[in-house]
């Protein structure tokens, strides 16, 4: 996504580029005039370390400089977070004696909208993504499913601590995917409410809360399955996004999140990522 750098901030970039590429510079050539190269670390000229270090720091110092300039010079552009990519790192082809077997994963994710002055009520609901038929290791799938706004639809983010984004990992067998993001749907408002007072004290707590909630909801609804019951893979993650994340939006337009879901038998990773629309 290319981004045009406002006017104002034109210079700034202009002088981390140049830091960057004598950085660079500094890395790539060889010390003592020609000799040979050294590990990091062990350069023999102490002046040349020292511009090194200079510059590390003059470039740090600029990046966060450039960024909070893109924020002052543009606008709070519309947002949406957007599933992409789910990628099986490694799952058990002999769950059933000995006839290879491929998962059906499944995703639920849950987004949640926290109440403020300009929205006093709840907002949320639950997507599903996949399921994925016939996926093994090594196999990737794509996707484009928005999971915010709570719609589906891009919408600004003000506060990054109102937005609650739960993601689970499932593979599918009897209970089947349509019916858990249906129990999750209908289940986790109840959740909300009832820890609401937390998130304005606590809101890391009241998060670690959600994501209890969503657990034993799922767990509930794969017990209640007649046959094998759908598993979850690895624990409940979130898209957790930060005042950071959001003004390096404003600057690269994405940011991306990898998140890691383990089980005894199988590896995924799902890749979400947060863009300006």
């Amino acid at each position: 996504m290319a981004i045009q750098t406002p006017v104002p901030c034109q210079a700034i970039e202009a002088t981390l580029k140049k830091k960057t590429a004598e950085l660079n510079k500094l890395n790539s050539t060889p010390t003592g005039g020609g000799g040979p190269i050294v590990k990091p670390g062990h350069d023999r000229d102490p002046e040349r370390e020292e511009r090194k270090k200079k510059l590390r720091s003059e470039i740090r110092g600029l990046d966060a400089k450039l960024t909070q300039c893109f924020v002052q010079n543009t606008p709070n552009s519309p947002l949406t977070v957007r599933f992409t990519s789910l990628f099986c790192d490694d799952q058990d082809d002999t769950e059933i004696g000995p006839i290879p077997e491929d998962d059906e994963p499944y995703l639920v994710v849950y987004s949640v909208n926290i109440p403020n002055l300009t929205n006093p009520v709840p907002d949320a609901r639950a997507f599903k993504i996949g399921r994925f038929l016939g996926v093994d290791s090594g196999d990737r799938v794509n996707g484009a499913v928005n999971v915010w706004d709570t719609n589906g639809t891009p919408q600004r983010i003000n506060d990054p601590n109102g937005v609650i984004i739960l993601v689970a990992m499932m593979e599918e067998d009897s209970t089947g995917a349509d019916l858990v993001r249906t129990a999750v749907q209908t289940a986790m408002p109840a959740v909300v409410a009832t820890n609401l007072a937390a998130a304005a004290t606590d809101p890391e707590a009241f998060r670690v809360r959600l994501m209890e909630g969503m657990a034993g909801i799922i767990q509930g609804v794969a017990k209640a399955a007649i046959g094998s019951q759908d598993d979850r893979i690895g624990a409940i993650q979130q898209i957790r996004l930060t005042r950071d994340i959001l003004n390096r939006v404003r600057r690269f337009g994405v940011h991306r999140f990898d998140l890691n879901f383990t089980s005894a038998s199988a590896r995924y990773t799902a890749t979400f990522q947060v863009q300006r629309a």
